[in-house]
């Protein structure tokens, strides 16, 4: 038992497993001849040399020299110089390598670095080109996934400068993205963005008190609404030169979105004639938020 526990411990400061089992057996006599630490350590006797030698050079074996050579273990009162020794040499083997590991590691990054900014440096000229050579066609994006209406929408308004038109018509995206898409018109009416909605009164009317708190809220921003009792689609119209018509699935228990985007002033002044035609037709939000 004493020895396996010699063993063990030793074997955590770096000895390999024969060196510790030598040095064990030390522990038996005084003194040992190397056939008796061989036979005590359970190794064969040529191995035996090999480990003594290497246990002297460690500092944890006495030679005793005459007629025969004995050995002897160190005192346990040395061993934690010893010990600290071996490991602190260790710990400072292990840090060299990560250092050197780490400058590897900081010059690969540097290539890279080089590498990115060179592969910059060449696609530059070719992005520039494919964007003075726009398709006739660029400007009109359809756009099929929610999220990206989401962002579409809201980058369109937090860059509005002269003027904002609206249909505000269910099904709404709703959660965050109906929050943050509000957001983004209440900061352009902040920056003094004009502002007008055209919001369809809900089919339910346990939905109204949802819809009154929602005008009245836009009313208390500044934004201009008006109340129709129908709609023929989302539309939202920004500075002249931004067209979104976004058209919910026409199937059932679905709340998934198709927006045409365009950015064009001739389809612009259409659609705001459209808005307008409309605007002429709905209702006085506040009249008729009196009424209900």
């Amino acid at each position: 038992m004493e020895k396996d526990f010699i063993v063990q411990h030793l074997d955590d400061y770096g000895l390999n497993n024969y060196e510790a089992r030598v040095y064990s057996a030390l522990f038996e006599k005084k003194r040992l001849t190397a056939a008796e630490v061989a036979r005590l350590a359970g190794i064969p006797r040529t191995r035996a040399y090999d480990n003594l030698r290497s246990l002297e050079l460690k500092g944890l074996c006495e030679v005793i020299t005459g007629k025969t050579r004995l050995y002897s273990a160190v005192s346990p009162s040395k061993l934690k110089e010893i010990l600290v020794r071996m490991e602190s040499d260790q710990t400072e083997l292990r840090i060299q390598k990560y250092q050197e590991e780490i400058k590897k590691e900081k010059d690969r990054l540097v290539e890279k670095i080089k590498n990115t900014e060179n592969l910059v440096e060449k696609l530059t000229p070719i992005f520039e080109k494919s964007r003075e050579n726009e398709q006739d066609l660029d400007f009109i994006e359809i756009i099929k996934n929610n999220e990206q209406i989401h962002a579409k929408t809201c980058e369109c308004m937090n860059n509005a400068q002269k003027e904002i038109l609206t249909f505000s018509k269910p099904p709404f995206i709703g959660g965050p993205m109906q929050e943050e898409q509000w957001k983004a018109k209440e900061a352009a009416m902040v920056r003094g963005v004009p502002t007008k909605s055209i919001a369809e009164l809900p089919q339910d009317k346990d939905k109204w008190k949802r819809f009154i708190i929602d005008v009245k809220e836009s009313l208390a921003c500044g934004e201009e609404v008006k109340v129709a009792e129908k709609l023929p689609m989302k539309l939202i119209v920004i500075d002249m030169e931004i067209v979104m018509y976004i058209m919910d699935s026409p199937l059932s228990n679905t709340t998934s979105f198709t927006m045409n985007y365009t950015k064009h002033p001739a389809m612009a002044e259409l659609a705001r004639a459209f808005f307008f035609a409309e605007w002429e037709k709905a209702k006085d939000s506040r009249t008729l938020l009196d009424k209900i």
